[in-house]
């Protein structure tokens, strides 16, 4: 087992830090209709975000091996916080995108939370550490739809925007002091007392080793196929909600907030069980698998009960893919570096998370509500057919992990 405190403490700050996020990502098209934005420079705001992670990512990852956990912590939860001022005062879509570029460039809070569990987890209870920090994020999500909801009322027109990133970056300045106060410096360092680099000194050295690792580069690439698919979900549900189910602010807090609570279920029941029954590369293809299918739900729907049906395939599909392939992302010969690798990973999502949200928009504009789900069905076929080549014994093996941990 990982040392409790650690993950605990890293565990609240993901919780604040998401309740932030759930307030405002579901109201972003509300946001974006205050300055006469069209749908696509809607989705943009979310495609701009992403293109602020994929860029930073790996960089705060590599900061955070070089400089330690904490200050990296530190330094991206004030300049979340300054996003979210930025976006409350925010009467153009130009200052609008630039606060959206700003957050994700200052979103290392992620990365780095799963490099401190990498740090103190061994390979055989990571993926289990790592599914408790998901649900801490889950969580988060699903108080934030819920408060947001209430805070923006029935009638878009009336909704206090500003009062709603003041909330937001208040919960980050919230996050800020639990780090500064409780987090403990986890970055591994080597006999002579300085940081132990024995793989990675330089991201093309990290990129180079994944490249030439057939599990680490599947993984990467079903992580940007995954990661792309659940951007259109990002992207589009809300304006899915409002178009086709005629949801109003409020309502699509509560959808929000009902797959937040499906993700936080699955998290917490499905991911140990998972890797008992089926092993751990099983359990990331499974995690495709159920992505197509919830997708393919979504496409189809007409009422909430339908739309709920998705929404759980989705959230199981998040519970069984994202830790376990997180916790095999980084090699064992990658101790002291586990932010860079997973820096790596998570920027490959991101790329994911940029190219898509964009692209949507347009498809949902040229085509109707329901076609950007279609089109993320199809989007994760490649990731599944990339990974039935891999056995979950050579996953195993790849990341020293305990077959039934």
């Amino acid at each position: 087992m990982p040392d409790r405190k650690p993950v605990l403490v890293v565990c609240l700050i993901v919780f604040a830090c998401m309740i932030g996020v759930g307030i405002v990502v579901p109201l972003l098209p509300f946001f974006g209709t205050q300055v006469d934005a069209s749908p696509g420079q809607i989705t943009a705001l979310l495609g701009l975000f992403a293109l602020g992670q994929l860029v930073a990512t790996p960089l705060w990852g590599l900061a955070s091996d070089r400089f330690g956990r904490k200050p990296i912590f530190l330094l991206a939860l004030l300049g979340g916080t300054a996003h979210y001022v930025l976006l409350g005062i925010a009467d153009t879509i130009a200052l609008l995108l630039a606060a959206r570029l700003l957050g994700g460039l200052m979103s290392g809070v992620i990365a780095v939370a799963f490099a401190v569990i990498a740090d103190v987890a061994a390979a055989g209870s990571r993926a289990r550490a790592m599914g408790l920090v998901s649900a801490a994020m889950a969580l988060g999500l699903i108080l934030g739809p819920a408060a947001g909801g209430l805070m923006a009322g029935e009638q878009p027109v009336q909704t206090d925007l500003q009062l709603i990133a003041t909330a937001a970056g208040g919960l980050m300045m919230l996050a800020f002091l639990l780090a500064l106060i409780y987090l403990r410096e986890t970055r591994v360092r080597n006999e002579a007392g300085s940081p132990g680099h024995p793989v990675a000194g330089n991201l093309r050295s990290v990129v180079r080793t994944i490249v030439a690792d057939p599990v680490l580069l599947r993984l990467n690439i079903s992580h940007l196929l995954f990661a792309g698919s659940f951007a259109i979900l990002d992207s589009t549900l809300a304006l899915f909600a409002s178009r086709r189910l005629n949801f109003n602010p409020t309502e699509i807090g509560y959808i929000y907030m009902s797959m937040a609570l499906m993700l936080a279920l699955s998290q917490s029941l499905v991911v140990s069980r998972l890797h008992q029954a089926i092993g751990h590369w099983q359990s990331i293809l499974l995690g495709l698998l159920l992505t197509t299918t919830g997708f393919a739900v979504l496409a189809l729907t007409e009422q909430l009960g339908v739309l709920l049906l998705g929404l759980a395939c989705l959230a199981l599909a998040y519970a069984a893919f994202f830790p376990t392939a997180s916790s095999l992302a980084t090699p064992p010969q990658a101790q002291g570096s586990h932010g860079i690798y997973l820096g790596v990973f998570q920027a490959a999502g991101n790329l994911g998370r940029f190219a898509t949200p964009m692209f949507a928009g347009l498809v949902f504009s040229s085509f109707g509500a329901q076609a950007p789900f279609v089109v993320a069905a199809l989007l994760t076929v490649p990731g599944i057919l990339l990974l039935v080549r891999t056995s979950d014994a050579a996953a195993v093996r790849a990341a020293k992990v305990t077959p039934n941990e």
